[in-house]
């Protein structure tokens, strides 16, 4: 237990792209704080956990299989259900929070 500052700058890596930001994980959950600047993506992918992205700053373009493709402000989220392949784009530079409760 204790303090965790998620402004505290380091290097995050999502599949083959790292962003600035923070991460951390405990046993069961995953919380990311990262920036992405304008036009710059997370590459297409899925993963186990259902995820709740939150537009802290800035707008993203959320592409969710079977969806068409829609904008997401400052102050929204987006969820994505497990298992379902989804990108983010940024529409302008982003500051971005995930949120995973992750898989036993």
């Amino acid at each position: 237990m204790g303090k965790i500052d998620l402004k505290a700058p380091t290097r995050i890596r999502f599949e083959d792209r790292e962003v600035d930001g923070a991460m951390f994980r405990t046993d069961k959950t995953e919380v990311a704080r990262f920036s992405l600047s304008a036009g710059s993506s997370l590459p297409e992918h899925s993963h186990p956990e259902e995820q709740i992205i939150f537009v802290e700053k800035g707008s993203i373009r959320v592409e969710l299989e079977g969806q068409p493709p829609y904008e997401v402000p400052a102050g929204k989220a987006s969820f994505h259900p497990s298992g379902v392949v989804h990108q983010v784009t940024a529409v302008e530079d982003s500051t971005l929070v995930s949120l995973k409760e992750l898989s036993g």
